[in-house]
């Protein structure tokens, strides 16, 4: 678990990691210069109950939580590891659901559960329909939707030292995971709620506008996973999925360059190419807030 400036929501989300029906062989968190006490809190709460193998780290200096979420799995001497944001909760059978899927599933490198939604200011959870079912996702043109968040995922810790090398910090670490462990095809996700996702406008995947400048980063972004992917696909070699992948990466590919092109020259007619490129957006409302910003260069509109 990464920490910054936490504290009104680190006592529910600590509790509901010390009440596992699993309980954890380790707990490691860094805190990245809290001002606000998280750091004491976190060790005030260590000794207050008695948690031998429980472990806090503070940073010398603020270094982001990408950063300190990477050189958290760097930590990690356990087999498996599950992915713990500071202002969640972990239903009580958080571990225990989703360790249950790995033994079903040995070949799985990454399993992820639903998370239910708690939007700060409102009364009420949004939970999804569940039905305890196991899919298991396949690597798409739309490499760069992470469907679930990275705290409701438990990951293999020999998929990490498999892409460490490759790991770009600029990146979410739950975007790097997903993205690789679906091109793998070793994505397995659990159709059932383990986790409160907690959603206000302090936290670090708060909802931001997105303009043009917005969406250029974000095809940054999305250029720099596509080259995270394609390092780990040329290590993999000649594995079952890289035929696959490889194609599937190359149309990803070319729509990421045409997108690219499309809005440094405020090309309508790029746009219009882009149109058999559907199935590399997340919806039609994607697509169309492309052409929002070409049109509308300075105007802001609301993320997906």
């Amino acid at each position: 678990m990464a920490t910054y400036n936490g504290l009104a929501y680190l006592g529910e989300q600590l509790d509901s990691l010390r009440n596992q029906t699993v309980v954890p062989d380790e707990v490691l968190i860094c805190d990245d210069c809290s001002t606000d006490g998280s750091a004491e809190y976190v060790s005030d709460y260590i000794k207050r109950h008695s948690l031998g193998s429980w472990r806090l780290t503070v940073n010398s200096s603020n270094i982001g939580w990408k950063r300190n979420f990477y050189q958290l799995l760097e930590q990690v001497t356990c087999d498996y590891v599950c992915l713990a944001d500071q202002d969640d909760i972990w239903l009580p059978t958080h571990i225990e659901m989703l360790a249950d899927v790995f033994k079903r599933h040995p070949e799985a490198t990454v399993v992820s559960s639903l998370p239910a939604f708690h939007y700060e200011g409102r009364g009420e959870i949004e939970y999804p329909d569940c039905d305890g079912s196991v899919c298991h996702p396949t690597l798409n043109c739309r490499f760069g939707i992470t469907s679930q968040p990275g705290c409701t995922y438990m990951v293999k810790k020999t998929l990490f030292q498999k892409i460490q090398h490759d790991w770009d910090v600029s990146l979410p670490h739950d975007a790097i995971l997903y993205s690789v462990s679906k091109m793998m095809g070793t994505l397995f996700v659990l159709n059932e709620v383990s986790v409160i996702f907690r959603r206000h406008e302090n936290c670090a995947s708060a909802q931001r506008k997105k303009g043009r400048s917005e969406l250029m980063d974000e095809l940054d972004r999305l250029e720099r996973l596509l080259s995270l992917l394609r390092a780990v696909l040329r290590r993999a070699g000649d594995a079952p999925f890289s035929n696959q992948s490889a194609s599937t990466l190359d149309r990803a590919e070319r729509a990421l360059e045409l997108r690219q092109r499309m809005i440094a020259h405020r090309s309508f007619f790029d746009w219009l190419r882009l149109c058999s490129f559907s199935d590399c957006y997340a919806s039609r409302k994607n697509y169309y807030c492309d052409l929002w910003c070409l049109v509308f260069k300075n105007l802001k509109i609301p993320r997906r």
